[in-house]
């Protein structure tokens, strides 16, 4: 389901999997608690999170809140698409599908 969302929607949202088994650390220093755990980015600056599972039209509205996000200008946060998050966060050996 969610790569069906990537692609109806490839402007707005890139997908990416870490296995969280292989990247224990990673997890934990990324607070991941639950399986799946969804972040949502806009301007490369995280905006909301989603524990758990979820139908598609709350991720879809999820993705929509985090776009339109109304808490405020970061400081040095760019307004475009999620291509301007760089990959060093991501854990050792991971890439974005």
């Amino acid at each position: 389901m969610l790569e069906q969302i990537a692609k109806e929607q490839s402007d707005l949202v890139r997908i990416v999997k870490v296995d969280v088994r292989d990247q224990r650390q990673w997890a934990q220093d990324e607070m991941i608690t639950a399986v799946p755990t969804l972040k949502f980015y806009h301007g490369g600056v995280q905006r909301n999170i989603m524990r758990g599972g979820a139908p598609k039209e709350r991720i879809v509205a999820m993705v929509e809140a985090s776009k339109s996000y109304s808490g405020g200008e970061v400081e040095g946060a760019q307004k475009s698409s999620i291509e301007q998050i760089g990959d060093d966060w991501l854990p050792s050996g991971v890439t974005r599908e």
